[in-house]
């Protein structure tokens, strides 16, 4: 007799899943639940979809937290700011930029390998680079300056 004879040995396959992909189901329903009663979940964030493109399109739900400095402790201010992603929101990216209360913000800092949820640090464009082309035309663009 083989196994492949035994009528009913595989009749789990399709629901039994790893305790890898167990655990990360869990974090990700964690993970969601958060964001329907968390305070500091925002629905008005505009995210740039492509980089580069300024085709920004606006999230259902980030949650956005202060960044603290982990070797002292405090605050870094209100130019720094940790984006948290739910798990349906496509990948974040460093340079990506975002648009919230009047602002640009650029993606400084990201944890996508290091955890198993999304986030993004972002730093606040509180400066405009502004040059003109070989044509002339002046082009502006919000930016960092370090």
């Amino acid at each position: 007799m083989k196994i492949s004879d035994l009528k009913f040995y595989d009749a789990g396959s399709a629901i039994r899943v790893s305790p890898k992909q167990s655990y990360q189901n869990d974090f990700d329903e964690i993970l969601d639940m958060g964001f329907s009663n968390a305070p500091n979940v925002f629905s008005d964030v505009q995210y740039e979809v492509t980089y580069g493109e300024r085709d920004f399109t606006t999230a259902t739900a980030i949650r956005v937290d202060a960044i603290f400095e982990p070797s002292t402790g405090q605050n870094k201010g209100d130019d720094f700011k940790r984006f948290i992603f739910p798990t349906t929101f496509p990948t974040p990216y460093i340079g990506q930029m975002f648009i919230w209360k009047n602002n640009y913000w650029l993606g400084i800092n990201s944890d996508n390998y290091q955890s198993l949820g999304k986030s993004l640090g972002c730093r606040r464009c509180n400066n405009t680079l502004r040059w003109k082309d070989d044509y002339g035309n002046t082009i502006t663009e919000p930016c960092v300056m370090m």
